[in-house]
């Protein structure tokens, strides 16, 4: 991945204090606060308040003595001589380049520090008390709290004063402050910092994200995915968390379709989800099936009900004859009932064994609708707490990594790969 611009030099920086000790009685929490200081100072670089970055890469440097660190103070003093034509930030930029030069020797930034020396050393020639060996800078550093990695919308307060939106350049007295922050669809964050007199402190918190909030209303025994995964079976005891941005719900249910629906969930907001179950062709058939069961079972029913009816007739007749004569009548009777006993026997079986047939093909039906699997589609990436990021100009200061660098003094691009 190619990284240009000083928006990113944070992650270099990371990298670079990773790679290369600075000193050895440097601890982990030192060489974070160093991390922290360069990026501020690269921040205020881009944003064209050099003196600040300036402070906040002096600050680094006395932490974490980095080349490159050498180098972007240099840069920073030439670039707020041309904003203010101060003789002091001149006189610095060219100690600073030079101590470059000979520690470095060759490579990194030497050709753009040797150029740069070249236009600016010219400058000093012009009549004037001081040497470069004998000016230093005169003005006195402010305390100060900087908050610029911040999402849009944040609010920063400094020990409870009304806050104000970020990014935040606040001159403090030294000493312990409490920096908070608040941001819509954020938890709010709180950090504690102490201060020496003169110096600047990045309170660039990590902003944690409040998750979205789905509420779902889903018929009872149904199943739940989102994204395609497994989320449970409805009822759910409460509502299910998820991160912001776009998310697909499917929910399956024997003998319904499958619904499904592409959510954009806010952060820190609640969404309701009602999934509006239609049942299946095949469902609705095996309800059909299994009432013509129930109807065959039932005219079955009334056959078995007239056989019983004339087996007993039948029955009745023939236990008379044992005591009487029957008459030609009854006897008629005797035949005519057994003859009606076996054709309802024969139709009431034939009808219930239909019935039994449709009973079990409307089970099966019934039974064997399975709701129909889907695959979560690709969604597109939800857009970050700023968006996609702005293309920025070359950065032409030095993170303290090593890096390749496509030298253009005006502007020198560093591009790092990761």
């Amino acid at each position: 991945m190619r990284v240009y611009g000083a928006a990113l030099v944070l992650l270099i920086s990371l990298a670079g204090f990773g790679a290369l000790p600075a000193r050895a009685d440097v601890s982990p929490a030192e060489v974070a606060k160093a991390k922290e200081l360069f990026d501020a100072g690269a921040r205020e670089y881009e944003a064209g308040r050099f003196d600040l970055a300036i402070q906040a890469f002096e600050q680094a440097y006395k932490i974490a003595p980095r080349d490159g660190i050498t180098f972007s103070i240099a840069q920073a003093h030439r670039r707020e001589y041309t904003k203010k034509s101060s003789r002091a930030n001149l006189v610095r930029a060219v100690l600073l380049y030079k101590e470059y030069v000979a520690k470095v020797k060759d490579g990194a930034r030497v050709a753009d520090a040797t150029r740069a020396l070249g236009e600016i050393e010219p400058l000093l020639a012009a009549p004037a008390a001081e040497t470069p060996e004998s000016v230093e800078p005169a003005a006195p550093l402010k305390t100060r709290v900087v908050v610029n990695i911040v999402v849009p919308g944040t609010m920063v307060s400094i020990d409870g004063a009304p806050p104000k939106l970020a990014p935040i350049n606040e001159e403090v007295k030294p000493g312990k402050h409490t920096v908070s922050l608040t941001a819509p669809g954020y938890f709010d964050e709180q950090r504690e910092i102490v201060l020496q007199d003169g110096e600047i402190a990045p309170a660039n918190l990590p902003q944690r994200e409040k998750p979205a909030i789905l509420g779902l209303a889903v018929e009872s025994g149904a199943e739940v995915s989102i994204d395609g995964r497994f989320v449970g079976e409805a009822p759910f005891a409460r509502p299910i968390e998820l991160p912001s941005g776009r998310h697909f719900v499917a929910v399956l249910k024997n003998g319904h379709e499958t619904f499904t629906k592409d959510l954009d969930l806010l952060r820190g907001k609640r969404t309701a989800f009602v999934a509006d179950l239609t049942s299946t062709t095949q469902r609705d058939v095996s309800y059909v099936v299994l009432t013509t069961s129930a109807g065959f079972g039932a005219v079955a029913g009334v056959f078995a009900g007239l056989a019983i009816e004339r087996d007993q007739a039948a029955a009745s007749l023939l236990d008379a004859r044992e005591t009487r004569e029957l008459s030609q009548t009854e006897v008629l009777d005797y035949e005519g009932a057994r003859k009606d006993r076996n054709l309802y026997t024969g139709i009431g079986i034939g009808v219930g064994a239909g019935g039994a047939a449709l009973a079990l093909l409307g089970i099966g039906l019934f039974v064997f609708d399975k709701p129909r699997p889907v695959a979560a589609p690709t969604l597109d990436a939800p857009k970050g707490p700023t968006g996609p990021r702005p293309e920025t100009e070359p950065s032409d200061i030095e993170a303290p990594v090593s890096l390749r660098f496509v030298p253009s003094f005006g502007g020198a691009t560093f591009v790092g790969e990761f």
